[in-house]
């Protein structure tokens, strides 16, 4: 899998823990962005 990926998979499962599924499409693109910086 590529890292941008698995970071992304593990945020928002993280993400999922705390916040509803709404919440999380809208910051979807946000955390994409953090988890790139990443790499």
């Amino acid at each position: 899998m590529h890292p941008i990926d698995e970071c992304y998979k593990k945020e928002k499962n993280d993400f999922f823990k705390f916040i509803n599924l709404q919440e999380t499409k809208k910051n979807k693109f946000k955390k994409k962005i953090r988890c790139s910086n990443l790499i």
